[in-house]
C-alpha cells in the first residue's frame, strides 16, 4: 500500500503497518476491532508525527466514536516494545492521571509491535512559551517532582547508564563535526568529569527525555508524553534534561531568551523545593544536556545550527558556574 500524497520522503521506508495506518479507511480496519466499545470506531484523518528511522514512526488518529471525538497516538516500532504500555499503566496505577498525568496506554500490539494510546490534551510547553505565558517551569516542576516523589517499584531488572562515556562520545562528536567548536567542548568535557555526581545514584525511575516538547498542558491537567527512553537513573537527569531543552529554546530563538531564563530559574526552585536531594547533580546533568545537543546540532551542518550549539555550550559553561 502506498503513503498518501504529501508524506515526507523519510516515511518511504516505513513498515507495511505503518503504511496501512497511514490512509483512515486502513486504520479504521485495523484498530475498530481492537479498541472495542458501545460506538464503533472511525478514524477520519491520520497525519505523520515523527519517523526514527531503524526505531519508530509516530502518527496522530483524528478518530470518533458515536460522534465524539477520540483522538489517539500510534507508534510502530522496529523492536518489540511492550514495556512502554507497561510503564505507562505502572504510572497511572501508581497516581500518574488526572492533574499530573501520562497517556492511557489503551493497546500493544506484539506482533505489529503496535502501540496506541490517547492523544494527550492541551498544547506544548514549548508552544506555550512562544507565546510568552507565564507558569509553565512551576508546572513542570511539579509533574517531575510527582513523579520522582512517588514510590513506584523499580523493574525487576534494568541498567543505569554512567554518564560519563556518554559526555566523552558527544564532546568527540563535537570536535569532528564542528572543529571550531572542538576545544570548548573538549573543556567543558573536563569540567564536567571534575563535576561527576558520585555513581551509582540512588535509583529512580526517570522519564529520560523530559523536554518542553513532552510536556502537554491545559489550565487544568499537565500529561507527559513520549516514554519510549524511560529508565533507571538519577532523578536530576530529567530536570537537567529539561532545563537543557529550555537552553536550546532560547538558543534558537533569541527574543525568547528572557522568557525561558525566568521559566527556567521556576523551574529549578519549585523542583528543588520538592526534590531538594537533586540539587547538587543538577548543574552536572543541565551541562550535559546542552553538550549533547550541541553535538547533534553540530552533526547536521546546516546553515546557524553550529551558531545554536556554540550558544548551547556558552549555558553548558554557565550551569556549571562560569
Amino acid at each position: 500500500m502506498s503513503l498518501p500524497p504529501g508524506w515526507s520522503p523519510g516515511w518511504e521506508a516505513a513498515p507495511p503497518l505503518v503504511r496501512r495506518l497511514a490512509h483512515p479507511a486502513g486504520a479504521t480496519g485495523l484498530l475498530a476491532p481492537l479498541l472495542p466499545g458501545p460506538h464503533p470506531l472511525r478514524v477520519r484523518e491520520v497525519t505523520p508525527l515523527r519517523e526514527h528511522a531503524g526505531s519508530r514512526w509516530t502518527l496522530r488518529l483524528a478518530a470518533c466514536a458515536g460522534g465524539e471525538a477520540r483522538p489517539l497516538i500510534a507508534k510502530v516500532y522496529a523492536r518489540e516494545r511492550p514495556d512502554v504500555a507497561r510503564t505507562l499503566a505502572a504510572l497511572r496505577r501508581g497516581g500518574l492521571e488526572g492533574a499530573l498525568g501520562v497517556p492511557a496506554p489503551l493497546l500493544y500490539v506484539p506482533r505489529w509491535r503496535l502501540l496506541v494510546t490517547e492523544e494527550a490534551p492541551g498544547t506544548p510547553a514549548r508552544d506555550l512559551l512562544r507565546r510568552g505565558e507565564s507558569g509553565v517551569g512551576e508546572r513542570a516542576a511539579e509533574w517531575l517532582a510527582a513523579l520522582h516523589g512517588s514510590a513506584l517499584p523499580l523493574p525487576p531488572v534494568y541498567r543505569m547508564r554512567d554518564p560519563l562515556p556518554q559526555a566523552r562520545r558527544w564532546a568527540g562528536t563535537l570536535g569532528e563535526a564542528a572543529p571550531p567548536l572542538g576545544e570548548t567542548g573538549r573543556r567543558l568535557l573536563l569540567r564536567l568529569e571534575s563535576a561527576r555526581p558520585g555513581w551509582p545514584p540512588t535509583p529512580h525511575l526517570i522519564h529520560g527525555d523530559f523536554v518542553v516538547s513532552h510536556v502537554f498542558l491545559t489550565p487544568t491537567r499537565a500529561t507527559v508524553i513520549d516514554w519510549d527512553s524511560w529508565g533507571v537513573g538519577d532523578p536530576a537527569q530529567d530536570a537537567g534534561r529539561f532545563l537543557g531543552s529550555l537552553r536550546h529554546l532560547a538558543a534558537r530563538e533569541p527574543a525568547l531568551a528572557g522568557t525561558v531564563s525566568q521559566e527556567a530559574r521556576a523551574f529549578a526552585r519549585r523542583y528543588l523545593e520538592a526534590i531538594p536531594a537533586a540539587g547538587g547533580n543538577l548543574p552536572f546533568y543541565e551541562a550535559l544536556a546542552c553538550l549533547r545537543k550541541a553535538a547533534r546540532l553540530a552533526v547536521k551542518r546546516r546553515p546557524g545550527r553550529t551558531a545554536h550549539a556554540a550558544a548551547l555550550l556558552e549555558a553548558a559553561g554557565r550551569a556549571l558556574g562560569g
